[in-house]
């Protein structure tokens, strides 16, 4: 249960013409599409992965975020669709460039994201409906096509416009909003949901067919003139009494025909404060061209599982954000499997960090192993985020990720 990523930067200039371009949505989840160029823009739609684009106008705004520790950057860009009745939008829309590429490009990336093999990893949440009423729900619509066409509309009307929703902020999808949400969502009665809590190393199966597909408002709305885009919709599993507090358990969903989740070797990430200078040595005769020094590193902690050495050094700040690099070294090989920097910026910083004999009052928000069948080890758990969505990194000098489908709107 985390939330994920962004770091915004907003400059202005005049716009420029693009000589409309074609190009392709490489957002794995999506892109949006907003009326202004800013990401406080209304939500028109959002564009599926792989989707043709006409780019018309540079607005010469710059914007860049953080996707899987990796920075995107880019701009808001002008871009013309074609509606369903096969005539040109009147309205201005924008998306950010950063996830726009050519033809080849696209094809180059999209054969790389291919070669995962990933389906979609969803969060579970906890959701407060009314006081002392909670409902375990995972959010299923970052994945969602969002579209202006009125017959894939999956909100019925009455809860759109000026509804009332004070005391209604919830409501089950009927049988025709839910059979449009699945289309949409390649989701079959027949599927299964796999929901795998990692602090207790246990996986329920949900059938699909049984499951109330709910939607809740946002809490993002406007309060009125409500539209579909103003609601998260996913799977209701549970309901039950907030007297006992929100469930710190760490957990992961897929939902389809066969369960990915490896049980038994996720570990949750406590460390061990190690000396500076010994650890430096060690870790500067493995990385190439390595430039990490003691004069910029102020402290060094370690964990170990198996014959996998994890060396997270403390560094000095950059700009005022807090910097972080992890290593990880294969002892039994001598071989570096991760050097991976990361970087707090505007919203998103460190989770903290758990050290050997300290209590565990708020639980472990870094975690690593195999969590994935057939694939290798994982790590996550670094971030907090105030919007975006967490990664979880393949322990490989590749840095393959998971992009986490939380729907943690801004």
């Amino acid at each position: 249960m985390r939330k994920l990523i962004v770091c915004i930067i907003f400059l202005f200039s005049g716009y420029v013409n693009y000589g409309q371009d074609i190009y392709y949505v490489a957002a794995v989840n999506g892109l949006i599409v907003r009326d202004q160029p800013s990401s406080i823009g209304n939500r028109i739609s959002k564009l599926k992965f792989g989707q043709e684009v006409t780019v018309i106008n540079k607005t010469g705004i710059s914007f860049s975020v953080i996707d899987g520790g990796l920075e995107v950057s880019g701009e808001w860009v002008e871009i013309a669709l074609v509606s369903s009745k096969n005539q040109a939008s009147t309205k201005k829309l924008y998306v950010f460039d950063g996830y726009l590429l050519s033809k080849d490009d696209f094809d180059n990336y999209s054969l790389k994201k291919q070669n995962l093999n990933f389906s979609p990893i969803y969060p579970l949440y906890e959701y407060e409906l009314k006081p002392n009423t909670i409902i375990e729900f995972i959010p299923l619509t970052d994945s969602f096509p969002w579209s202006e066409n009125d017959n894939s509309s999956i909100i019925d009307d009455k809860y759109l416009g000026n509804a009332k929703y004070e005391n209604d902020n919830y409501h089950q999808l009927d049988a025709k909003h839910r059979d449009i949400f699945f289309t949409k969502m390649n989701i079959s009665e027949n599927h299964k949901i796999f929901v795998y809590n990692l602090s207790k190393d246990r996986i329920i199966v949900y059938p699909v067919k049984d499951q109330p597909l709910v939607g809740v408002l946002s809490p993002y709305q406007s309060g009125s003139g409500l539209t579909q885009y103003d609601y998260i919709v996913g799977f209701e599993i549970a309901k039950r009494s907030a007297e006992n507090g929100y469930n710190r358990d760490v957990t992961f969903v897929f939902v389809g025909d066969k369960n990915p989740f490896h049980k038994g070797s996720m570990e949750p990430i406590i460390w061990n404060k190690t000396e500076v200078e010994q650890s430096l040595n060690l870790i500067n005769k493995l990385v190439k061209n390595s430039q990490i020094n003691k004069q910029t590193t102020k402290n060094v902690f370690k964990f170990t599982k198996s014959t996998l050495d994890y060396y997270l050094l403390d560094l000095e700040q950059e700009n005022e954000n807090r910097r972080m690099r992890l290593v990880v070294i294969d002892q039994q090989f001598k071989k570096v499997l991760a050097n991976f920097m990361y970087k707090e910026s505007e919203g998103r910083t460190f989770t903290p960090l758990i050290l050997e004999g300290e209590p565990l009052d708020y639980g472990i928000d870094q975690w690593t192993g195999k969590m994935f069948k057939n694939k290798e080890s994982v790590i996550f758990g670094f971030f907090y985020n105030s919007f975006g969505c967490d990664a979880i990194e393949f322990i490989n000098p590749r840095r393959n990720y998971i992009q986490i489908r939380c729907d943690n709107r801004h």
